[in-house]
């Protein structure tokens, strides 16, 4: 009897370690020092360089495809059908239930949360009892991410041109035109970098002109100082590219792998390959998978 139990404890030690180590990341999002992933299992919290991992409880468990931050607010989604919402950096959650019925993409700039669909951009501060249609922009098409905190940008298609808010979507600047499928933007220093479906653009006046650092890559994109690590653009596309001089020369690793996100925390580059955590802390010429242990 002893035996039986003993050995019921091991196996279930055992699975539950498999079980952990089995989760499939779907995104991540920077907030302060920390990095926060959607996974299949639900939202985690990785600090300390990625030496600890802590599972979220005030959000329920299950799938998580997307996560977004501003700031200390975090914004997660579990496909479009339920949204999380976090304002001081992820100690806390709450619900947002009452969406739109099509979401195309999501942001959030303190308790504002933002989404798009095929109407336009809609946004609530209450959350989710209220959607407002913002009506003076008749175009919205990209919703993009960004490591500049209490700031929000879109890219809209009529005209072509970039839109900043400061204060939550009370009020918007726009940058200038911008003609690309934009997904995430990066202020580093004085200069702007533009993450695009199938190129990265540059710009040194705060987006009233910009020029194109590289073609073929550009959904996923991170910047720290001197250093691009950038991937995504067609369907077949694999592994990072990597460039330790603005994109003037350009290298490429880990190119077996699908990559899905890729972030920045302080000196670390942090990417989503084959749907596991892995970092660079020699910005992107390694990486190494990250144990997703509690």
């Amino acid at each position: 009897m002893i035996k039986m139990v003993l050995f019921s404890t091991i196996f279930f030690f055992f699975l539950s370690i498999f079980n952990l180590q089995a989760q499939e990341i779907n995104d991540l999002a920077p907030c302060g020092n920390k990095l926060f992933a959607a996974t299949d299992q639900g939202i985690y919290e990785i600090s300390n360089n990625g030496g600890k991992v802590s599972k979220s409880t005030s959000a329920v468990s299950g799938d998580y495809d997307k996560i977004v931050s501003s700031g200390s607010s975090l914004l997660s989604s579990k496909y479009d059908k339920l949204f999380w919402l976090s304002l001081d950096s992820g100690k806390t959650w709450n619900p947002v239930v009452n969406l739109p019925k099509e979401i195309y993409q999501i942001g959030v700039s303190g308790k504002t949360i933002f989404i798009n669909n095929k109407k336009g951009m809609w946004l609530t501060r209450d959350y989710g009892k209220n959607w407002e249609f913002q009506k003076k922009f008749k175009n919205v098409a990209y919703l993009a991410r960004t490591n500049i905190a209490g700031k929000f940008f879109f890219a809209n298609m009529d005209p072509f041109e970039i839109l900043c808010t400061e204060d939550e979507g009370l009020n918007w600047t726009p940058l200038g035109p911008f003609y690309y499928a934009l997904n995430v933007l990066c202020l580093e220093g004085e200069k702007l970098y533009a993450g695009c479906a199938l190129r990265v653009e540059a710009s040194n006046d705060n987006g009233k002109s910009w020029e194109t650092i590289i073609k073929g890559v550009g959904k996923y994109l991170g910047v720290i100082e001197n250093n691009i690590c950038v991937a995504g653009g067609n369907a077949d596309e694999k592994g990072i590219r990597f460039s330790h001089d603005k994109g003037k020369t350009w290298n490429k690793v880990e190119a077996d792998k699908t990559v899905k996100a890729i972030t920045s925390i302080g000196n670390n580059f942090y990417a989503v390959l084959n749907k596991k955590l892995y970092k660079s802390s020699d910005f992107g010429d390694t990486w190494a998978l990250v144990p997703m242990k509690e």
